[in-house]
Parts: C-alpha cells; structure tokens; sequence
C-alpha cells in the first residue's frame, strides 16, 4: 500500500512540475523581422503610417519592385537621384555562376538623412516558392557581398 501511495504522489508531484514549468516559461511569439525590408515596412505600419498615401505608396512600389525587378548583367553601375518628397524602390535580377562573388556597394552623396537598405534573395527554381534571403546589408555598411555557392539568379 505504501508503495502505491507514494508511487501515485511521485507521478502527481512530475505532474504539477511538468505543468508549472510550461505555464511559467509561456512567451507569446514576437515578430521579429527578417531582412531590411521587413523591418523598414514593419516601422511604416507600427508607425500608423500604413494607411497614410506616402506609407501606403512605399508598401505598393516595394512589392511591385520584387515582382518585376530589372534585369541587368554583371558589371553593373547606377547612378540616380531620389528626392525625399517621392516614393523609389528598386529591385534587380542578376544572374550568377557557382563560385562568382557578389558585391554591391550604396553610396550617398547628399548626407544621410535618407533611409538605405539592400537585401538579397535567390529565386528558387520552383516559381511558386518565396525568394530566398540570402544577405542583408548591415545598417552601418554600404557594401554587402557574399559569394554564390551554385548557379542562381538573385534579386538584389
């Protein structure tokens, strides 16, 4: 009897403390973004700019900038200009062979009261997959590179 009793008090006492360890260390999920672009439109909506036509127009040129990126070949040089009062994303496909090194570099001329970010996916070979983040430009950077491990087309 008193092997029952403390066999069935052992298996309550693992119980409560399986239970209790799960309520205490319950966190809900915070959404953490995953590149540069995520988190730049992320600030637009927490902003409660979302909805405003500046916010609204930089969410619908974005996407529409991954939808339909140029497509340029390596090298490849741009210069332009963006005035502050206008919405400009761009978006490139660039295709590259195994063993070949990407490398972009953002400079400003005109100070640094502008926003900049670069990623970069690869575009999988099944066209109803998601582009894949490859690399995100470090915030304190104007150059991101990384060398491609298999041929790939990439959007920058």
């Amino acid at each position: 009897m008193y092997f029952k009793s403390s066999l069935l008090i052992s298996i309550l006492i693992i119980l409560l403390i399986s239970a209790c360890k799960q309520a205490d260390h319950f966190v809900p999920q915070i959404y953490k973004p995953k590149n540069a672009h995520e988190a730049y439109s992320k600030a637009i909506l927490d902003a409660g700019l979302g909805k405003s036509a500046l916010g609204h127009d930089w969410i619908e040129a974005s996407k529409k900038a991954m939808q339909l990126p140029r497509e340029i070949k390596a090298p490849y040089e741009e210069e332009f200009f963006v005035l502050l009062s206008e919405v400009s994303a761009s978006a490139y496909k660039v295709s590259s062979l195994r063993g070949q090194k990407i490398e972009i570099e953002i400079e400003q001329i005109a100070g640094d009261s502008m926003k900049t970010f670069l990623d970069a996916f690869e575009i999988p070979k099944d066209s109803l997959a998601s582009p894949k983040l490859i690399a995100s430009l470090d915030p304190k950077s104007k150059k991101l590179g990384f060398e491609v491990i298999r041929d790939a087309e990439f959007i920058i």
